[in-house]
């Protein structure tokens, strides 16, 4: 059940309610929030299969004194960025009805608010049983005038990006040794910057870009977006 899709521009992020209907009695009925994406708007995928991302646990309606109803989150398109956070705006009701549907006077519904630090839905990181990886981006045509790469990440440090062709071929001026290096540890807004050359020369061409990942010592790097930025 997709309750929302909020658009980042090349990727569409979806919350859907989770139903758990333990018996035809709706006062046993429970939904919790999963995440989807999608980079189509037609296909859709979750991150982690089945995987709880907002528990009615975390978010619980008012409860009602003397009785066990169950909440049941929703989700409408209230999503935004403000600052450094992202916030979900969601609903919640009390399951206070009888077996045959007539509200029992305790139904309820409220509005709630979840916060995260801005675009970490969730992170690429390093398989546990390896000490480095990679992950390659779609094509992607740079603006005329040039941009800046910005990525949201932990352990930076652990961080390379190098830029390759829309067939994979790595561009010698902007890989390898002359591979970029974000600045500082990690955080929100971490600029990359190629030593050799500027972005500006590449353009208006299309290029993917390659992030290494590596962990080492206390290192263990979280990709959470990546950003073009003119």
């Amino acid at each position: 059940d997709l309750h929302s899709l909020w658009n980042r521009g090349n990727v569409l992020i979806g919350v859907y309610g989770q139903y758990h209907n333990q018996s035809n009695d709706r006062r046993y009925g429970t939904c919790d929030l999963g995440l989807v994406v999608s980079n189509d708007g037609i296909h859709f995928r979750e991150p982690v299969k089945e995987r709880v991302w907002l528990h009615r646990d975390d978010s619980p309606a008012t409860p009602v004194p003397g009785y066990d109803y169950h909440t049941c989150l929703h989700q409408g398109n209230g999503i935004l960025n403000v600052g450094d956070k992202t916030l979900i705006y969601h609903g919640r009701w009390l399951n206070g009805q009888n077996a045959d549907g007539p509200v029992d006077g305790h139904y309820s519904s409220e509005i709630a608010l979840a916060t995260l630090d801005r675009d970490r839905w969730g992170a690429l990181r390093i398989d546990p049983d390896h000490t480095d990886g990679e992950v390659w981006s779609t094509p992607v045509q740079l603006p005329d005038k040039g941009c800046d790469v910005v990525i949201n990440a932990d352990g930076a440090a652990g961080i390379n990006i190098e830029i390759a062709d829309e067939r994979f071929s790595l561009l010698e001026g902007f890989s390898a040794e002359n591979a970029a290096q974000p600045a500082g540890s990690g955080g929100l807004d971490c600029k990359v910057h190629w030593p050799k050359n500027s972005l500006a020369e590449l353009g208006g061409q299309t290029v993917r870009l390659r992030v290494n990942m590596a962990r080492q010592g206390s290192i263990d790097p979280h990709l959470y977006a990546v950003y073009l930025r003119t």
